[in-house]
């Protein structure tokens, strides 16, 4: 006798058998442990990663850990804002994690492009014209033409009725901080973070009423800046305050600072290092022309200066870099330098702190014949040694990195620099029209280590220019050193900062009493 079998009852019997053996997503999810899916995830995109919470309730879970976007950032290397550094991190939500890591994307992506462009810009108008301007740690300050210095604690919040209709500053976005003597023109502004007690070491050097140079240090609490609310700021929040006032000789041409120090250089070498704690004061004073040194005829100068540790700080002429130790009241006397390192002639520099991120400190030359060259600064085995960067092989020669306009006499050239982005001012007076243009750089993290013969094998550099833009900003796409010439002159720089961690441009200039902030994340 046969046996037949439908072939629905047949299908059913199969379906069935299949949905025995194939395991479906949830399965997948409960079969993997949790540290085999947390590795899975780790090796994933950001965008990936959003993806994946439509797999299953049970995968979307474990994406809305704080542990996955713990490993996203820290696998990014990007650099972020140092309000959220790495060490801050964990204290963060998932979702502010998560809005970090995807801030930090776009900004590299928009950054890597080729022409960056804000993704938002506003003016802040001011009632006195920004004659200096600093940044530190994200907190934007400023010294006016008025003679009085600002702390921005609000540059993000939507103009108010005062500033839109009136034209007029608001005074809820800032603290004002008055130095104890009268200064006509702020020609120096410098700041640092203190750690150890939360605050800001901000100083400065200024031409007084009296018709001297005066120098002036000021802590103030980083809880000043990061009220966002003014009424509350200005009833809990501890108040900036004097840590001294300093009277300085003319042609002052550097300046350095740290949490317990401030160096001060004039133009005929002399330096002055005031210690900040005790008020004492010392002099050194650096060979700005070493017979072993020069090169030609070229007149030496001392560009910038430097503190790179409680002990040392940092010179750069045209011609040489120099570290002297800071005297104490035991050591008094400055002396020679503990180092000198030989550099190609050079028209402008800048030194990019050491960071958490990057513990040495960073050295970029603009040389007279249109080159970068960058350095570091490591201090190894209780001796300060100085290693090239921007070279293939241990002990060659540097490969400079060109830059796409000439530099000469009359051109100036500033420079706002970080681990991976940067912000190249350049101008070229004399020629016809007196062209600004303001540049982006970008460039690969610079790293190196030690071999065992002391001797190091960095990675080299490679820095892209691209001029910034600004769409829809003037009826268009335009140069966004246009924009930079509504609140200038030809007569002299702009003053720009930038945060490479926030992605964030601020301008000022001298014939408009304003500050233009361009956001690029």
């Amino acid at each position: 006798m046969l046996c037949y079998t439908t072939s629905s009852t047949s299908t059913s019997a199969s379906s069935s058998s299949s949905a025995a053996t194939t395991p479906t997503a949830s399965h997948l999810d409960i079969a993997l442990q949790e540290d085999v899916l947390l590795y899975m995830l780790s090796m994933l995109s950001l965008t990936e990663i959003q993806r994946m919470r439509l797999v299953s309730k049970s995968m979307c879970i474990l994406v809305n850990t704080k542990i996955v976007w713990l490993n996203c950032l820290s696998r990014l290397n990007v650099p972020l804002p140092v309000r959220s550094s790495r060490d801050q991190l964990a204290e963060l939500s998932q979702p502010a994690l998560e809005r970090l890591a995807a801030r930090a994307v776009r900004l590299d992506t928009n950054w890597r492009s080729d022409q960056p462009r804000p993704t938002s810009s506003h003016t802040i108008p001011l009632d006195s014209i920004v004659t200096q301007m600093a940044m530190c740690q994200g907190t934007l300050f400023t010294a006016h033409k008025d003679g009085s210095l600002r702390c921005w604690r609000d540059v993000d919040s939507t103009l108010s009725t005062r500033e839109s209709s009136l034209r007029r500053e608001d005074p809820r976005r800032f603290v004002t901080i008055t130095p104890s003597s009268r200064i006509l023109s702020f020609t120096h502004l410098k700041v640092c973070a203190d750690p150890s007690r939360r605050a800001f070491v901000l100083a400065y050097i200024g031409d007084g009423l009296d018709r001297r140079t005066h120098c002036g240090v000021f802590s103030i609490p980083v809880d000043v800046s990061r009220h966002t609310d003014p009424d509350s700021a200005a009833c809990s929040a501890p108040m900036p305050r004097s840590l001294g006032h300093f009277d300085e000789s003319k042609g002052v041409v550097a300046i350095g600072v740290s949490p317990k120090s401030v160096v001060v250089a004039g133009s005929g070498g002399a330096i002055s290092i005031i210690d900040i704690e005790s008020g004492e004061k010392y002099s050194a004073h650096v060979q700005v022309t070493p017979s072993h040194l020069c090169q030609g005829s070229e007149s030496v100068k001392i560009l910038r200066l430097h503190v790179i540790s409680e002990d040392a700080f940092l010179v750069l002429t045209s011609q040489a870099a120099m570290i002297y130790a800071i005297p104490s009241h035991q050591n008094p006397h400055a002396g020679t330098p503990v180092f000198v390192h030989t550099i190609p002639q050079t028209t402008s520099a800048w030194i990019q702190p050491s960071s958490p991120t990057c513990p040495d400190a960073m050295v970029t030359l603009l040389t007279t014949n249109s080159q970068i060259l960058q350095f570091n600064v490591v201090k190894h085995r209780e001796a300060t040694v100085w290693s090239v960067l921007a070279q293939s092989e241990p002990g060659s020669a540097p490969e400079p990195t060109p830059f796409p306009y000439p530099v000469d006499r009359l051109s100036l050239t500033e420079m706002q620099l970080g681990t991976k982005r940067s912000v190249w001012v350049h101008w070229e007076r004399g020629v016809d029209g007196w062209p600004l243009r303001i540049l982006g750089g970008n460039a690969r993290i610079i790293e190196s280590s030690l071999n065992g013969q002391d001797s190091l094998r960095p990675a080299q550099p490679s820095i892209e220019f691209r001029e910034l833009t600004a769409p829809d900003m003037l009826n268009g796409e335009s140069k966004l050193s246009e924009l930079v010439e509504m609140c200038t002159r030809s007569v002299s720089m702009p003053k720009i900062c930038f945060d490479e961690g926030m992605g964030r441009l601020v301008m000022a200039g001298l014939a408009s009493p304003s500050l233009v902030l361009c956001d690029f994340a």
